[in-house]
């Protein structure tokens, strides 16, 4: 079965976000790399005003080629969902994505059915970003949606009101490798007005299209986009966790045998993910494992960590690969260390002022729109 994604000229998000007592996990297909943005709060599905945690990882990247997120219960027995859903997926092959899926549906099914908490409290949906390779395009790597889930109608997108019998998954490709419009964005959990959902993909949409665009630069608009939703609706944290997986990276990996890098400029930690490992290298000290990283960041993962305080933590997603699984990755800095505080807010190469034009083409200033 489809998830029912609206076309890009719908100028809107996806399904219009999924309502529930949940977070939010945005997700975002361009033709240069995929994103997956997700907050890192947790809230009490009885009492979505009574926030849990505020530091918690809802991201997984599984063998360098898909990034999950979820919404719905923050443990799954005695288990963070999070490391769950990393043990399940390196829990047998991953190169097939079909069976990662029935894996997820079944453990989910069978795990979810041992959970005394209320029906209306088990909804849940895992969602999956990434690269695949297709039966019809075996040597084209396009991008694709995956959301596994217990309890959202594929035929409006909205949450049912209590979960089904058990888990199953829904598909959204094969994407041609030429997006229409450049772009998709949907979203799992809270429900966002149509203005919302308007704004964001004005927002993103600009940025995709800007001549001196770059991956990094689509990031950004995305974490505008996600930190004023945040701004908007007190279920979504302050604090935000962002990957995105270049094509390029993919498919040079896939080509050549080298291996996938995942990291980022605001830390100066890496993983190496080989065929059968993950590596952490210090870029502090000399680099001598397969040459080091690439310095071009069209050949990398890119994940960062965004948060609202001066903070000297910087955490990376759960990552999967070669058989190894990595949770609650983190690296701690001095006082004299590099921050990670919210990055510069910049279109392109330049830095967007708060007295500039929005990006999202309302016509305001960017501090009476997005940067208020």
């Amino acid at each position: 079965m489809r998830v029912p994604l609206r076309t890009p000229a719908a100028k809107a998000l996806g399904g219009g976000g999924r309502k529930g007592t949940m977070t939010l996990i945005l997700a975002c297909l361009t033709e240069r790399a995929v994103y997956l943005l997700s907050d890192r709060r947790l809230v009490d599905g009885a009492d979505p005003q009574r926030v849990i945690d505020d530091e918690s990882n809802k991201v997984v990247v599984a063998e360098g080629r898909v990034v999950f997120g979820y919404s719905g219960l923050a443990m799954i027995g005695r288990e963070r969902t999070a490391a769950w859903l990393a043990r399940v997926i390196g829990d047998g092959p991953t190169r097939d994505w079909a069976q990662v899926s029935v894996r997820i549906n079944d453990r989910a099914t069978a795990d979810f059915q041992k959970l005394s908490h209320r029906p209306e409290l088990k909804r849940h949906a895992f969602m999956g970003v990434g690269w695949f390779l297709l039966r019809d395009s075996p040597d084209e790597f396009r991008p694709g949606i995956v959301v596994t889930d217990n309890a959202v109608d594929h035929a409006t997108g909205d949450w049912l009101d209590r979960p089904l019998a058990g888990f199953h998954t829904g598909v959204q490709f094969p994407f041609p490798a030429k997006l229409p419009g450049g772009l998709l964005i949907d979203s799992i959990g809270i429900r966002l007005s149509p203005q919302e959902e308007h704004a964001v993909f004005r927002l993103v949409r600009r940025c995709v299209k800007r001549r001196d665009s770059t991956l990094r630069s689509v990031e950004q608009g995305l974490i505008i986009a996600l930190r004023w939703l945040s701004s908007r609706h007190p279920e979504i944290g302050p604090n935000l966790m962002s990957v995105y997986i270049p094509k390029a990276a993919v498919e040079r990996a896939d080509m050549t045998g080298e291996v996938l890098w995942l990291g980022s400029r605001d830390s100066d930690l890496m993983l190496c993910l080989t065929g059968t490992a993950v590596e952490r290298v210090d870029m502090t000290g000399e680099v001598s494992l397969l040459g080091g990283p690439p310095h071009d960041s069209a050949y990398y993962i890119s994940c960062s960590y965004i948060s609202a305080t001066d903070s000297r933590t910087f955490f990376y997603p759960n990552v999967v690969g070669g058989g190894a699984v990595f949770t609650d990755l983190k690296v701690e800095y001095p006082r004299n260390g590099p921050p990670t505080s919210s990055p510069e807010v910049a279109i392109g190469e330049k830095k967007l002022g708060r007295n500039d034009a929005c990006p999202c083409g309302s016509g305001k200033k960017y501090k009476k729109c997005h940067g208020a």
